[in-house]
């Protein structure tokens, strides 16, 4: 049966009226004929989670057609995960960030279950630490090596912090710069923090914070300075399809899909600049 066949049965299973057949072509060509039996308990969901998990086979259409992603198939605990849990979500760099995993843990063999890990961690995260994320290790891509330690180090590689301009943060979270913001953006930091996907040891200031002057770049009015982790490297390399290479490599630079959702990126962030007390 072609992958168009088994989408539109998918579509009368779950009973989603004006399914565009890009939704259901991707849900299908990720997931294989194992969404006919799961689609038939869809009826017990409720509309925000079909029309989530609608916009997910939307956006695995489209790497569908880039041919990005492998053959293969997907273990059943990280199908569990993104549809359980990922069907929950609703803001797009976060489905993008779940469509890469699915993406990445295609195997012949379908015994790549490390995306179950991540997909657990992605539903877990807000959408203010989906966005600081992705702009704290896209400034890495194609930095080059940095003090010789790079990123295959257990833990944090100090040698590598990233620094994000005050108003940047602000800008890439879409938080708006007053104290409720700040309130938001430090519980978001001190999250990522606690997941392991930035070091423990990190700086947030504003612009006039005296005690953080000393370890900014120079010049530099505030902003976020952190570290980055070996985790936080794979969940951004997932996120855009990708796995089985050194981190290193990201480092050296490597060639990204282009995605329809603009991937938040800060203007003026810097690698391997100021320093953490």
């Amino acid at each position: 049966m072609t992958e168009e066949a088994i989408g539109g049965e998918i579509a009368e299973a779950i009973g989603a009226t004006g399914l565009t057949g890009g939704a259901a072509v991707g849900l299908a060509w990720i997931f294989g004929p194992t969404l006919q039996s799961v689609g038939r308990v869809f009826g017990e969901w409720t509309e925000y989670r079909l029309r989530n998990l609608l916009r997910l086979g939307e956006k695995l259409d489209q790497r569908r057609a880039s041919g990005e992603a492998p053959d293969g198939e997907i273990p059943p605990r990280v199908v569990y995960e993104i549809i359980e849990r990922g069907s929950w979500t609703n803001d797009d760099v976060a489905q993008e960030y779940l469509a890469g995993l699915l993406c990445s843990s295609r195997t012949p063999d379908g015994s790549d279950e490390e995306g179950a890990y991540l997909a657990a961690i992605v539903a877990n995260m807000t959408s203010t630490q989906i966005k600081l994320h992705h702009a704290i290790y896209a400034p890495l891509n194609g930095h080059g090596h940095s003090g010789g330690t790079g990123l295959e180090v257990r833990g944090t590689a100090k040698s590598l912090n990233v620094y994000l301009p005050y108003e940047e943060v602000y800008e890439v979270a879409k938080l708006a710069n007053d104290p409720a913001g700040f309130v938001t953006l430090r519980g978001a930091v001190a999250a990522l923090a606690r997941d392991g996907l930035i070091g423990d040891e990190y700086g947030l200031a504003g612009p006039d914070a005296e005690y953080m002057k000393a370890f900014l770049p120079a010049d530099a009015r505030g902003g976020l300075l952190v570290y980055p982790t070996g985790l936080g490297v794979d969940l951004f390399l997932r996120a855009y399809g990708r796995k089985a290479m050194s981190h290193n490599a990201l480092l050296r630079g490597i060639a990204l899909p282009r995605l329809e959702t603009r991937m938040p990126v800060a203007e003026g962030a810097m690698v391997g600049v100021g320093r953490l007390p």
